[in-house]
């Protein structure tokens, strides 16, 4: 959006520059893989897969390209091509590219990562709900507990 004539203010007044390295998360093209919990068995995942490769097939990039869907984008191929230099400039699919070299997982690697991020995000719901209110003890709550599934490993 910052680069479309159209809706931007800011059109040619910003540039890019390489990422940090590690890049944190997962770049630009991981919000599918993130619902894989509730791939149970196999036929689920089999099922996801058959859904991402269509939703990501190289027909429905193009179609998101050409309505200028630039945050559903997810393939180097479109990233990388002259439809997408022409529309949003060369500058961004190079800095889109330089991204992917940096990115790196860099969360917990531990099945009990779920358990952390319930627990997070428990405590986070009822301090946006205001049936907690001490944000200094949810976090140290938070913590103690991290540290108690770090201890039974």
């Amino acid at each position: 959006m910052a680069v479309d004539p159209k809706t931007s203010q800011v059109v040619g007044k910003v540039g890019f520059l390489p990422p940090p390295s590690p890049l944190p998360g997962g770049g630009y093209g991981h919000g599918l893989a993130i619902g894989t919990k509730a791939n149970a068995d196999d036929a689920s995942k089999k099922c996801a897969g058959l859904f991402i490769a269509w939703a990501t097939s190289k027909e429905n990039e193009k179609r998101r390209l050409d309505a200028h869907q630039f945050g559903e984008l997810n393939r180097t191929s479109i990233l990388s091509s002259k439809e997408f230099a022409d529309i949003y400039g060369a500058d961004l699919g190079q800095a889109l590219a330089d991204t992917g070299k940096v990115t790196a997982v860099n969360f917990w690697q531990d099945p009990r990562w779920p358990d952390l991020g319930d627990r997070w995000g428990i405590i986070l719901e009822e301090l946006v709900t205001g049936t907690r209110t001490d944000i200094k003890g949810g976090l140290n709550e938070l913590e103690a507990y991290a540290d108690e599934l770090v201890k039974k490993k």
